[in-house]
C-alpha cells in the first residue's frame, strides 16, 4: 500500500493551496461569487487530507510509536511497559527477552532522575510488511543504578520489530552502536 499520502500529505497541501489561491485570483478578477463556492471546496477537500492523515496509522507511524514508547518506559524504569514491547523471541547481545528484562529491573530503579531520548527515527521501506527495521540515535544521561552518565551520546540504535498474530508492532531484537557505528555491550 502507497503510505505518501498518510505520512506526508504536504504536496498535497500545496496543490490545494495552489487551487485556492487561483480561485481567490479568479474571483477578484471576475467578481463572480461561483468562484468563491470553489474555494470552499477546495477547503474542505484540504480538511479531509487532515482528517485522513490524522485518522490513518501506517505501520511505519505504529513502528515509530513503539519505539518512542521503549525510550519512555526506559526512561520511567517501567519494565512492565518494557516487557509489553517486546517480542516472546526477542534477542540482545545473545541474550533473551528474560535476561534484558533482568539487566533493566537493576539498573532502570524508578525513582532515578534519567533522560533517554530517541530521535531521528528513520523506518526503510521493507519487501516484508510483517517485519520493519528502526534506525535511530540515543541519547541517555542520569542515574542508572550508580551509574552516573553526563550527556552521554551513545550512537544509533538499530531496532527489528515484527507485527505479531495481535497485529501489534514488537521488538525483536536490536543493537546498540557507538558513535563509529560498531555494535557495542550495554552494562550488564
Amino acid at each position: 500500500m502507497s503510505t505518501w499520502f498518510t505520512e506526508h500529505p504536504t504536496g498535497a497541501y500545496i496543490v490545494l493551496v495552489l487551487i485556492g489561491l487561483m480561485f481567490v485570483v479568479a474571483f477578484f478578477s471576475t467578481r463572480r461569487v461561483a468562484h468563491l463556492f470553489y474555494l470552499l471546496g477546495v477547503i474542505a477537500l484540504m480538511g479531509l487530507v487532515f482528517l485522513v492523515d490524522t485518522l490513518v496509522v501506517t505501520d511505519r507511524e505504529q513502528v515509530e510509536a513503539s519505539v518512542l514508547a521503549m525510550a519512555r518506559a526506559a526512561e520511567k524504569g517501567d519494565i512492565d511497559g518494557i516487557d509489553k514491547l517486546l517480542s516472546a523471541s526477542f534477542s540482545f547481545e545473545g541474550e533473551n527477552r528474560d535476561a534484558l528484562l533482568a539487566r533493566a529491573r537493576k539498573y532502570l530503579l524508578p525513582p532515578e532522575p534519567r533522560t533517554i531520548s530517541f530521535y531521528n527515527l528513520n523506518v526503510p521501506r521493507s519487501d516484508n510488511p510483517r517485519r520493519l527495521e528502526c534506525l535511530c540515535n540515543v541519547t541517555v544521561y542520569g542515574q542508572f543504578s550508580g551509574l552516573n552518565l553526563n550527556n552521554a551520546y551513545i550512537g544509533t540504535i538499530d531496532f527489528v520489530l515484527e507485527k505479531e498474530a495481535d497485529d501489534v508492532w514488537r521488538i525483536k531484537s536490536m543493537i546498540v552502536k557507538n558513535f563509529g557505528g560498531h555494535p557495542m555491550t550495554l552494562p550488564r
